[in-house]
């Protein structure tokens, strides 16, 4: 290994570090006074847990630093950076199920380790059975593709409605419920299956279809109004810059450091707290702190993770809630 790569994966630690840090500072002096009169933002983190996680996160980045380009390398950063790394912070481990979170810690690792055996046996050209490529695209088209017929069709044209922030919500209370199997393809399309698409387009400079590709987030993001399209999209439009590099994991954290530290400096000469909300509250904090959530309720209440689906449905198990799943 050169200088170069040795310099390269010092600078990956200092930097994942380094954001931890700031994502726990821009929390701890800026979001928690500000934010905690409609959630509880109390810190109940023990030197226990905080020791616990720097060994864990150490542990992730040694099994996710890669120099090399490839897509697998961009999802492995990304999943570390943007997922990972915020469920560690001060923010999310308060209150949160410690077991959940080394167990979200394992399967980034688990991922890290088939990506790399995967590329051993590919390197290697032994015969793996799987599915063909052209059969692969075939069926990701076809739901894509199904999934736009089905909103053309049931929706019209997409209105300029959704730019207003404020009108979200009442764009969302007027969507209908599809039935499966699109309710279960539409949000795949626009959700998972156009980025994925968008990443790889990116990677394989195929430039027209990824305009095709980005007009059509565009366009499910005017019917549905879910905020996350837009942070996906900047997102992959993002790694147009990142896959031209090496050390991409580099790049992301200096990229996210810059982020927090220039939405914090907004906020104190300006006291604007929108661009720090928007960028670390909600694109990283929020989510992770949702996921914790998510899994203590689930986990005292089983049976309801199939409630108001189509396992649900079969096995008659209903949700002892008035409320309706959110769209």
């Amino acid at each position: 290994m050169s200088h170069f790569d040795n310099s390269a994966k010092m600078l990956y630690f200092v930097e994942i570090l380094l954001y931890r840090a700031t994502l726990d500072l821009a929390f701890a002096k800026i979001i928690a006074p500000r934010f905690s009169y409609y959630m509880d933002l109390t810190l109940t983190v023990s030197h226990t847990d905080l020791i616990l996680t720097y060994i864990v996160l150490i542990i992730c980045s040694l099994f996710t630093y890669e120099r090399k380009r490839s897509v697998a390398n961009i999802f492995l950063q990304i999943q570390l950076f943007i997922f990972l790394i915020p469920m560690m912070t001060m923010c999310s481990l308060s209150g949160g199920n410690r077991k959940f979170f080394v167990l979200v810690a394992t399967m980034h690792i688990v991922q890290c380790l088939v990506i790399k055996l995967y590329q051993i046996i590919k390197k290697k050209r032994w015969i793996i059975p799987m599915t063909p490529m052209p059969l692969f695209i075939i069926i990701i088209m076809g739901i894509g593709g199904s999934s736009l017929l089905y909103t053309l069709y049931v929706y019209g044209g997409a209105s300029l409605d959704a730019l207003n922030f404020q009108n979200i919500y009442s764009i969302r209370e007027n969507i209908q419920n599809s039935g499966f199997p699109m309710n279960y393809f539409v949000p795949w399309t626009f959700k998972v299956i156009i980025i994925v698409g968008l990443l790889i387009c990116i990677y394989k400079r195929k430039w027209v279809m990824c305009g095709l590709l980005f007009l059509g987030e565009i366009y499910f993001y005017l019917i549905y109004a879910n905020k996350s399209t837009l942070f996906t999209l900047l997102l992959a439009i993002s790694c147009v810059y990142i896959s031209q590099k090496d050390n991409i994991g580099n790049w992301i954290a200096g990229a996210l450091i810059a982020v927090i530290i220039g939405t914090a400096a907004i906020y104190e000469k300006w006291n604007s707290i929108t661009p720090i909300s928007y960028l670390v509250r909600r694109a990283l904090l929020l989510p992770a702190k949702i996921r914790f959530a998510y899994y203590d309720f689930f986990n005292n209440n089983l049976k309801m993770h199939f409630a108001n689906n189509t396992i649900g449905a079969i096995f008659d198990i209903k949700s002892s809630y008035s409320l309706e799943p959110a769209k």
